[in-house]
Order: C-alpha cells, then sequence, then structure tokens
C-alpha cells in the first residue's frame, strides 16, 4: 500500500480488510530535521483503524508536512501485513522518507517605491536546528537615506499545537525628505501568534505585540514647526489582532471570489509609551467575471479606518 504525493492506493484486498492498526511510524532522510517534528505531523493515522481513514490521515499529515516549507519531496509508504493479528487487526507500518532542502539560501533585488529606487538582500537559514525554525535576515538599502534591517525567526506549530510563532528585531530609517523634509528611524521587536485559514470558513487569525522607539530625525531647514516638536524619540507599546477571510481563486490577479480583512490596535498598553489610542481598520474586495470569454473582470474594492484618542 502506498502513498506518493497526495494519491492513496489501496489494493483491492487490503480494502476488503476490516481492520488495520499502525503500530509504528519510521522516518527516512532526515539529516537534520528532529524525528518528532515529521511524526507529530502524521500522528492521527495511529488512531484509525481502517484503510479509508488512515488513508485520509495519510494525505492529511503528508500535506501539513509540506507546510512546513523545509522539505524537498515527501513520500509515505504504509506497510500492511498479508495475515492479521491476535487482535482481528492488520498490523501496518508508515514509512515516510523525506528530502531536506537546502540549509541556507539568499536572494537579492530592487524595486521603486515613493520615489526612491531601493536594493534588497536577504540570507534565510533554514531548519538549522532541526525544529523547522526559519532564521531570515532582511536589508534594504535606497538611493537616497532609507535603510531598513530585519532578523525574523518563525517557528510553525510549536509542541504540535496548529499555530506559528513569530519573533522578530528590525531598524529602519525612512527618508520623507522630499514631502516632509525630516527622516523618520525606528527601532522596534515584535512577537506574534498566527492560526487559522484565510480559505476556510473560521478565517486566519493574528495577535502581535510590539515595542517600537520612534523619532524624527534628520530635519532640513524646511521642516515645520509641528516636525520640530516630533523630533524626540517616542516610545510605542502595542497589541495589534487582526482578522482575515480570502474566497479568491488566486491572490494577485482573481478573476472571482471576495476577500475581507479587519484589524483592531490599542497601544499604550499597560501604561507604557506616548501613545495612546485604538485604532481600527477594515478591507473588503470582490471580484467577477463580467465576460469570461474575452477574461473581462470587474472588481470593487473599499476600506475604512478610524483612530479614537485614550485619555
Amino acid at each position: 500500500t502506498a502513498l506518493r504525493s497526495t494519491a492513496v492506493q489501496l489494493g483491492p484486498a487490503r480494502m476488503a480488510s476490516p481492520a488495520i492498526e499502525v503500530q509504528q511510524i519510521v522516518v527516512q532522510g532526515n539529516s537534520r530535521t528532529h524525528e518528532h517534528v515529521i511524526t507529530q505531523e502524521l500522528r492521527g493515522v495511529l488512531a484509525c483503524h481502517s484503510y479509508d481513514e488512515v488513508g485520509e490521515a495519510l494525505v492529511e499529515g503528508t500535506q501539513r508536512l509540506r507546510e512546513l516549507g523545509i522539505f524537498r519531496s515527501v513520500d509515505v509508504l504504509l506497510d500492511a501485513a498479508d495475515g492479521g493479528s491476535a487482535s482481528g487487526m492488520v498490523p501496518a507500518t508508515v514509512v515516510v522518507k523525506v528530502s531536506e532542502l537546502n540549509r541556507l539560501s539568499a536572494s537579492t533585488g530592487t524595486y521603486l517605491q515613493n520615489g526612491e529606487g531601493s536594493m534588497e538582500a536577504s540570507v534565510t537559514a533554514l531548519n538549522a536546528l532541526g525544529l523547522a525554525e526559519r532564521a531570515e535576515l532582511n536589508m534594504t538599502r535606497g538611493h537616497e537615506r532609507s535603510n531598513a534591517f530585519r532578523l525574523g525567526l518563525t517557528k510553525p506549530r510549536p509542541f504540535g499545537a496548529d499555530c506559528t510563532v513569530q519573533a522578530g528585531a528590525r531598524k529602519l530609517l525612512n527618508s520623507r525628505e522630499r514631502v516632509a523634509s525630516h527622516c523618520e528611524k525606528v527601532q522596534a521587536a515584535d512577537v506574534s501568534l498566527s492560526f487559522g485559514d484565510a480559505a476556510r470558513p473560521s478565517g486566519s487569525h493574528t495577535l502581535t505585540y510590539e515595542l517600537a522607539l520612534r523619532e524624527a530625525c534628520k530635519l532640513t531647514p524646511a521642516a515645520s514647526a509641528a516636525i520640530h516638536m516630533r523630533a524626540r524619540t517616542s516610545l510605542k507599546s502595542s497589541v495589534r489582532y487582526s482578522v482575515a477571510w480570502d474566497s479568491r481563486d488566486q491572490p494577485w490577479t482573481p478573476t472571482c471570489g471576495s476577500a475581507l480583512r479587519a484589524e483592531a490596535e490599542l497601544s499604550g498598553l499597560g501604561g507604557l509609551g506616548d501613545e495612546r489610542a485604538l485604532k481600527v481598520t477594515a478591507e473588503a474586495g470582490t471580484h467577477v467575471f463580467l465576460w469570461e470569454s474575452l477574461g473581462l473582470v470587474a472588481g470593487l474594492s473599499l476600506g475604512a479606518g478610524a483612530i479614537v484618542p485614550l485619555r
């Protein structure tokens, strides 16, 4: 009995077997990845007692292994004995063979934003500790004064929980000299917890805490009095919660479906920081075919937001 990709192939003789008992999961090809990281994604198969249930559990577990983003390929084999045991169940073993992605990768690129050209470079350390973690260093340099550095760490499914934990630190300098006669400097650290899937009815959810030091600096002679008043270091402590639903057929050039995203941010939590406010934003969009043979699509999007100062 073999599983390749997400297809389950079961022989007719074994399909007729009344019950099956998966007794162990054997992992092969994991030179860096800890065995428990792989077996925890397939643990549901141990509670299955029919070939249909086992097949569905293996398909789901294989997809979860792919979603970790650390394997080049995943192959699963269900090896069942020809005869039954004393309990009447057919004993079976699940063999998982994985091929891991490279530990280090790098990428570069250029882009234009707000009239300033920038070059971006990133280095990613993938699964270096064998826990399916991802560490990424991202660096951006603008042709004027803008620059940004961010170090992030992502851990999917900690302790087998169906969620993702992220932590990061960043330092950036945004040049606003063309429009506001100053630069904005930010040093921040954040941690977030995300779970769910936007394509499902329950949606995706993200909870983030951020602590940031902000400063308006490098003022030009044309800077206004309001900018000069902001030319000091301020502290922002905030909690953000966002939720999203997405039924579009594709995210970049959708032809049908709808999407909704809402976010609420509360700053000044715990009495920390100079800013105390509640900010709420929402965005929604929908797309429909007007003329399918010509590829004519109509889209409508709406956005709204509000900021309420808190005393």
